[in-house]
């Protein structure tokens, strides 16, 4: 089997990974805690306010990773999509009290996110939720409150959200 040369050198530091196979291969230690790093930036820690059957309102902070870079010096939009979808839909979930997917998400992007400029604080909130549906926004700002991407979508319940 020909060898084949993986290299990551935007997204993991200059580093190359060498396999055998195009499967089953898992990433080095150092390259598996990038990848963990940059992943997990994408989904922020939440504070959340309300309960179950109320309007919801949440906030978090998010730092932007270099790898998450769209044009030079600013987060790619579809990155920033990802954050938003992501804290909307756990406003969602907690309105709810179910498991959510999303219906709509709807974006507008004001500004730029520049890199390195974090961390940034998102908020968002919940409208009084339905039966099984409920609409939520949530905005990137910038250190003067400003929204630099705002996010709306409406999520709708699929299940019972189960403990644990």
């Amino acid at each position: 089997m020909r060898e084949r040369t993986l290299s990551a050198r935007n997204l993991f530091e200059n580093r190359t990974e060498r396999s055998t196979s195009s499967f089953g291969q898992l990433p080095s230690p150092s390259v598996s805690s990038d990848i963990e790093r940059v992943i997990r930036a994408l989904y922020p820690e939440i504070t959340f306010s309300g309960s179950v059957g109320q309007a919801v309102s949440g906030t978090a902070h998010f730092s932007p990773q270099p790898e998450h870079v769209g044009a030079p010096g600013w987060m790619q939009g579809g990155l920033s999509a990802t954050v938003l979808d992501y804290f909307c839909a756990k406003l969602a979930s907690k309105a709810l009290g179910m498991k959510i997917v999303t219906g709509t998400l709807d974006l507008r992007y004001r500004q730029p996110v520049p890199l390195g400029s974090g961390p940034y604080r998102i908020e968002g909130k919940t409208e009084q939720p339905r039966t099984k549906t409920v609409r939520a926004t949530a905005a990137i700002l910038n250190a003067d409150g400003r929204p630099l991407v705002e996010a709306s979508g409406l999520f709708v319940g699929i299940a019972p959200l189960t403990p644990g």
